[in-house]
C-alpha cells in the first residue's frame, strides 16, 4: 500500500504512519496541499491522510 500524508508527522498522524510502515506500507509525506497534489499526480497513492488543520481548497 502507498500512503500519502499531507501535513507534519507529529501527534496521531505520525503514530499512524509508524504503524503503516511497520505493516509494510510505503509512506510519503508532503508538507502542504500543493506538494501533496503533485505527489498524487506523479506517483499516486492508495490512501491519503491529511491534517484536519490544513486548508484543502488547493
Amino acid at each position: 500500500m502507498r500512503l500519502l500524508i499531507i501535513g507534519t508527522l507529529d501527534g496521531q498522524i505520525g503514530a499512524a504512519s509508524q504503524i503503516a510502515m511497520a505493516r509494510g506500507a510505503k509512506v510519503r509525506q508532503a508538507e502542504d496541499v500543493p506538494a501533496g497534489l503533485e505527489v498524487l499526480r506523479t506517483q499516486g497513492a492508495d490512501l491519503v491522510m491529511i491534517d484536519v488543520k490544513r486548508d484543502i481548497k488547493g
